[in-house]
C-alpha cells in the first residue's frame, strides 16, 4: 500500500491510498481506511485555533 501526498493552501493531507493487485484478485473483500485532520486550524487561517472540519466527497476503489 502506497499514500501519496498532495499540498493543499491548509495543511498536508493523504489524498490517494493505492492498493496493488490484479483485478481477478480473490484475496480480502474490505479494506479500512482512517483519515485523521488537524485538531485545530492553525494560526495563519481567519479563524484560527477553531475546531478543524474534514469533509470527505468521493472515495473511489478500483
Amino acid at each position: 500500500m502506497k499514500a501519496f501526498y498532495k499540498y493543499s493552501l491548509y495543511f498536508f493531507v493523504p489524498l490517494i491510498l493505492v492498493w496493488g493487485g490484479s483485478y481477478f484478485f480473490s484475496g480480502p473483500k474490505e479494506l479500512k481506511v482512517i483519515v485523521e485532520n488537524v485538531q485545530k486550524l492553525p494560526k495563519w487561517h481567519p479563524s484560527a485555533g477553531e475546531d478543524a472540519w474534514l469533509f470527505v466527497d468521493e472515495v473511489l476503489f478500483w
